[in-house]
């Protein structure tokens, strides 16, 4: 699907500056994953974000590095696994179809508004993608659009993994829930990854973005305080959870002083632990129930 450039200025700030973040992980000699596009994507225009952000966002980063490799190993094990195609909805600026060992009869779906999807096209136009490649210029919360996507997916898919890295906390709990609910209707979508926020970490992650001169008009709505349960109602339940506090002290990549981290989970109770990392933030792995 075919489309003219977009505008920079038409681009949400977020995806530029996520696509920074994995520019400068990619750059370390122990980078835990290389994206060689994400400085292309990112441009001038995700720099001189990063150079807005307090330290340049370094820290900050961190969470979003490990987010990454941690998704990129959870969707190798899918295809391995037997999925043969993958739904990314709120696709970003992400280059996985074009960065990661995939099938080439997989087919990947990608999903954003029209300008992001537009911009990236352009940028890539002289790249091939590893697998079967379909971009489409759809609005998420848009019930309609959305419903007609998930049709064409599932027309040409036997088993099919949902990726939503970074995008419910922008839907409001209505959207998220018929989300859930058409997914679950439709037997293809069988794994979702996802990343959900918390009452908690939505007020840290509100004032980040707060510092960007433009979240295209965005705001963050969705963080359920009975988390992952939220799901429940809607065919779907937690399978696996993948801690950032617990993975990002394991990977050497968290924005505390890592001797704090290693003695607060040595001092901490099991149960007192599992809370912070909860609290914290991470990616969930649901499954229909």
């Amino acid at each position: 699907m075919s489309q003219a450039p977009a505008s920079i200025g038409s681009v949400p700030d977020t995806s530029f500056l996520m696509a920074v973040f994995r520019a400068v992980e990619s750059s370390r000699p122990d980078a835990l994953f290389k994206d060689p596009f994400a400085e292309l994507l990112a441009g001038d225009r995700g720099y001189e974000l990063q150079q807005s952000q307090p330290g340049g966002g370094k820290r900050g980063s961190l969470s979003y590095t490990v987010r990454t490799v941690v998704l990129d190993e959870m969707i190798a094990e899918a295809v391995t696994d037997g999925y043969d195609s993958v739904l990314s909805l709120g696709a970003g600026l992400d280059a996985r179809p074009f960065r990661l060992v995939l099938p080439p009869d997989l087919l990947w779906v990608e999903a954003d508004l029209a300008p992001v999807i537009a911009y990236k096209q352009g940028m890539l136009a002289r790249y091939r993608p590893n697998c079967h490649l379909e971009s489409y210029a759809v609005d998420v919360g848009d019930a309609k659009a959305r419903q007609k996507l998930l049709d064409r997916v599932v027309s040409s898919s036997g088993r099919a993994l949902v990726l939503t890295e970074g995008l419910l906390a922008y839907l409001d709990a209505d959207q998220v829930s018929h989300l859930a609910q058409e997914l679950a209707a439709r037997r293809t979508f069988q794994r979702w990854l996802t990343d959900l926020a918390t009452p908690y970490a939505q007020k840290a992650m509100q004032k980040k973005i707060e510092r960007l001169q433009d979240v295209g008009g965005s705001w963050l709505k969705f963080a359920p305080p009975e988390g992952v349960a939220f799901f429940a109602d809607s065919g779907w339940r937690e399978t696996e959870f993948c801690s950032l506090l617990e993975e990002g002290l394991r990977r050497k990549r968290t924005p505390m002083p890592r001797l704090f981290g290693t003695l607060l989970k040595r001092i901490a109770s099991p149960t007192g632990w599992r809370t912070l990392c909860r609290m914290a933030g991470g990616v969930h792995v649901l499954s229909r129930a």
